[in-house]
Order: structure tokens, then sequence, then C-alpha cells
């Protein structure tokens, strides 16, 4: 696993935001709005013994979240888990800025549940700030 690094987290950015801008002269106005809405990111802080520190993610479009949604209620179900927590960890893995935090460290589960449901709740929880902000300009 790479160590946290955020000179690899802003590369990894910078090289997203580098290709989609090449990519933009033959885009339709739908591929540009998805690529615009790929190109957003949040910080989700978080607290451990050492203190404070923050995970930053791609801002999920819609249907990620919807598809997060679905997975949250598919790991619940037994006949669907393994291909249910598979999807998740392939979701997590791009929408994950840090190169630490990659498929393989999700389906490792080295992690606590409470930290996941945590992370999951912090990205809904900015996708509502996103829309309550893009109300009070009305």
């Amino acid at each position: 696993m790479t160590q946290d690094d955020p000179g690899i987290a802003k590369r990894k950015h910078d090289r997203q935001v580098k290709t989609a801008a090449e990519t933009a002269a033959g885009l339709t106005i739908a591929d540009r709005l998805t690529r615009r809405a790929k190109a957003r990111t949040v910080e989700l802080p978080m607290q451990d013994e050492d203190g404070d520190f923050t995970i930053t993610m791609r801002q999920p479009t819609r249907a990620e979240m919807d598809e997060l949604q679905r997975m949250q209620i598919a790991i619940q179900k037994e006949d669907a888990q393994d291909e249910a927590n598979d999807r998740l960890c392939v979701m997590l893995d791009h929408l994950c800025i840090n190169g630490s935090l990659d498929y393989q460290f999700w389906m490792d589960g080295n992690y606590s549940m409470e930290d996941l449901i945590a992370i999951i709740q912090k990205l809904f929880e900015s996708l509502v700030a996103q829309v309550k902000a893009a109300q009070s300009f009305r």
C-alpha cells in the first residue's frame, strides 16, 4: 500500500483535470457536464488518537450517490453481499483522491465499519449541502 502523500494526491487530481481538459474539444454538452461534476472534490474531516486528518474525495455524481445507496442496501442482503461489496470498493477507489485509499485497501477491510459508514454519510451530507447552496441562489 502506498503511503499517504499529499503530493501524490495532488498529482492524481491534477492529472485527472488535465486529461479532462485535453479531451474537451470533442465533447458533447452531456460529456462536459459529467466532466464538470467529476472535477469537484470534497474534504471529509476525520479524527483519531493522533488528531485531525482529512480525506479528500471526488464529489460523487448523482448517479454515483444513487449507486452508493443501492450498495448500502445490497450489502445487508446475504445473497448479494459479495457483489455489492466489490462494487462499493470499486466506487470508493474511484472517488478517493488519496492513492493509499485504493481498491485493495477497501477490499482488504482494514478499517472499521463505523469509519466506512461515516465516510459515506459525509458524502451524502456534502451533496445535501451542495443542493442547499444551489437553492440559495434562487
